[in-house]
This record gives C-alpha cells, structure tokens and sequence, in this order.
C-alpha cells in the first residue's frame, strides 16, 4: 500500500496584497483622485515640459476598482467600496482558483497594489 501524499501546487498571482479590507480602501482612493486630478489638469509625470493637446490622451477613469487575473485574464470590476469582499478574492473561473486580493499581510515590504496604469 503506497502511503504517499500527493500534494496539489497552486501557483498564485494576487493582483493586491494588503494588510486589510480598509487599507485597500484607503488606497484606491488615493489612487482614483490622482486620476481625476489628471483627467481635469493633464501633466507629465516628470519634467518640466507643457503637454501640448487640448485633450488628454491615454487617461481612463472607468470603475472604482478593475482587476485582470493574472493567471487566466478574467477581468473584476468593482464599481464602489461596498462591493469590495472582506475576505480574500480568488477567481471563480473553472479551474482557475487564483488569488486576485489577499489579505491579512502584516509586513509593509510584501504589501502590493497591482499594476496601477493610466490607459
């Protein structure tokens, strides 16, 4: 009789990883009224120089939160604070199962907010 354990290995990709629900929150706040203060007043991000179009290009203000799996692609939007989950968000994919926020990371060096763009 064989005896062995068969683990099953889970690669993960979290998109965010954060102490807490609240934390998250506070952040893409944060992140979200940069993005309106661009979309209203359109500078580089460094230098000096002056944009020279009338209309921003390239500046995106879509829902409060959009997440893409990293493993799979589904796309996550979250259109307000409320829907954010107070526990971990693991794609419901079939077969997927990969983390897109986990929480409860105590140590500031791990904490990460995804790829934050303006497109």
């Amino acid at each position: 009789m064989n005896n062995e354990k068969t683990e099953k290995t889970v690669d993960i990709y979290p998109s965010i990883v954060v102490p807490d629900r609240s934390f998250l929150i506070g952040a893409i706040y944060g992140f979200n009224a940069a993005r309106k203060r661009l979309e209203e007043n359109p500078q580089p991000l460094l230098g000096k120089e002056e944009i020279d179009d009338e209309e921003p290009k390239g500046i995106y203000l879509g829902n409060w939160l959009e997440l893409t799996c990293g493993k799979c692609g589904a796309l996550y939007t979250i259109t307000e604070p409320n829907e954010l989950p107070n526990s971990n968000l693991i794609c419901n994919l079939k077969e997927c199962g990969n983390h897109l926020i986990i929480y409860g990371i105590l140590e500031p060096k791990l904490w990460r907010i995804g790829d934050v763009t303006f497109t």
